[in-house]
């Protein structure tokens, strides 16, 4: 049992002086606030294929008869680097297994790591160019769909940052589920909420799963459950689905409230949906007369902490 989530990052993001030109791209952020509360894998595919460090830079190529095929390149010498890439991310991907990793953060544009925009020549004449995801990114989404993934690019925005951080908590909490039916309805009763923000029909479809009615074996139901919530919690969440959640918890206090209270209330929901301030501001007063009117219902609920507090994700919000 883990105490706290492993996340897997790029080397250079650490500080690792292991980019090719023998510097690193720290993020001081990932390191000082959420390294509290996770622990870090590091990993740099460029330097596990025996590349060296400095290194002559490399790229992606393609061909504009075979787009979907891409190549692996070192930039001015042209050296073939695909197959042994390929056999690096295998040997990689073993050692991944072992650390039982919660989520990955990867390094932005990289022609191994980054997810999108990663820059990816044609080798016609025309040397067009193209925005593509990383070599590696692309083992990691085939290999590991359910992993929680993001990019130093998209780190930085406090959207998709939260986003991240809410997936890897959750794949840790299911990770250490024990294997029984009744604690997976457990956890499903704690991730309604939750699931109600990103997806509704999956929240429907996944009560139906962990109920199992069918009465299917532990195996079985867990392996579905875990695809379908795992889609549904890679999904951002929408306006619409926070306001229509905020609602519903708002139902569990709303009878025990003055109609002043239940007017602020009603009126920092509609607020939000304007987009006048972030939703944490609604739902901080009603989990405050949750608190009050002990709900006992909603008192474990992950809706509330989805992650520490104390990582102030929305400080700059």
């Amino acid at each position: 049992m883990k105490s706290k989530p492993k996340i897997g990052v790029s080397a250079c993001l650490l500080g690792e002086n292991v980019r090719y030109n023998r510097g690193h791209t720290q993020d001081k952020w990932l390191i000082r606030e959420l390294g509290q509360y996770v622990d870090f894998y590091p990993f740099c595919p460029e330097v596990e294929m025996g590349l060296g460090v400095p290194r002559e830079e490399i790229h992606l190529y393609y061909k504009d008869e075979d787009k979907e095929q891409l190549y692996l390149r070192s930039k001015f010498s042209r050296v073939e680097l695909t197959d042994k890439a390929q056999e690096t991310y295998q040997k990689m991907n073993g050692k991944m297994d072992k650390e039982n990793l919660d989520g990955v953060v990867l390094m932005k544009k990289s022609p191994s790591c980054g997810l999108g925009n990663v820059k990816t020549v044609s080798e016609d004449e025309n040397g067009s160019v193209k925005l593509l995801q990383g070599l590696y990114a692309t083992n990691l989404e085939k290999n590991y769909p359910h992993l929680p993934k993001v990019d130093s690019g998209r780190f930085k925005n406090p959207t998709l940052r939260e986003h991240f951080i809410k997936q890897v908590f959750a794949h840790w909490r299911f990770s250490q589920l024990d294997n029984k039916i009744s604690a997976l309805q457990d956890f499903h009763k704690r991730y309604k909420y939750t699931l109600m923000e990103h997806d509704q029909d999956a929240l429907r479809e996944l009560g139906r799963i962990c109920a199992n009615h069918e009465n299917r074996s532990p195996e079985e139901v867990f392996s579905d459950y875990k695809d379908k919530f795992f889609n549904a919690m890679s999904t951002l969440a929408s306006v619409n689905n926070r306001v229509n959640t905020l609602y519903h918890i708002m139902g569990y206090v709303k009878n025990n409230l003055a109609s002043d209270e239940k007017k602020h209330i009603i009126d920092l929901i509609e607020e939000f949906k304007e987009g006048i301030h972030t939703y944490m501001v609604p739902l901080r007063l009603l989990r405050f007369f949750i608190e009050k009117y002990k709900v006992d219902y909603l008192e474990n609920h992950y809706y509330f902490t989805p992650y520490p507090k104390e990582l102030k994700l929305h400080k700059d919000l």
